[in-house]
């Protein structure tokens, strides 16, 4: 999974996973920090062998560089979330089973 971002500013992406494979559960986490414009990985795809399924729990993303940046999910090249405009100190939350939410830097949803 990748992020693409607009800006050259500093952007917070965490995740946490579970990968699935015959009867076993492997919880992980992977964070980045990119500062330029582009597609960055924040986690490589899991273990084909044996085939293992991975689950995102949770994402969260935070532009706490100084300029709005515009994010958005990629799998491979295939985009996977909706555009989200991030102004400074705001950030977007994806929860397994509630979706996406964007926050103001002030914490509160954005409708």
């Amino acid at each position: 999974m990748s992020i693409e971002i607009s800006a050259a500013s500093l952007t917070e992406v965490d995740i946490t996973y579970v990968d699935i494979a015959t009867g076993t559960y492997e919880p992980g986490t992977a964070a980045i920090t990119p500062e330029t414009i582009g597609t960055h990985e924040i986690v490589e795809a899991p273990s084909a062998s044996p085939a293992t399924l991975r689950k995102i729990k949770l994402i969260s993303i935070s532009n706490t560089g100084g300029v709005s940046n515009d994010v958005y999910l990629l799998k491979g090249t295939q985009k996977i979330s909706p555009t989200f405009t991030l102004l400074t100190g705001e950030f977007v939350h994806y929860i397994d089973g509630q979706g996406f939410k964007v926050y103001t830097a002030g914490g509160i949803i954005k409708a």
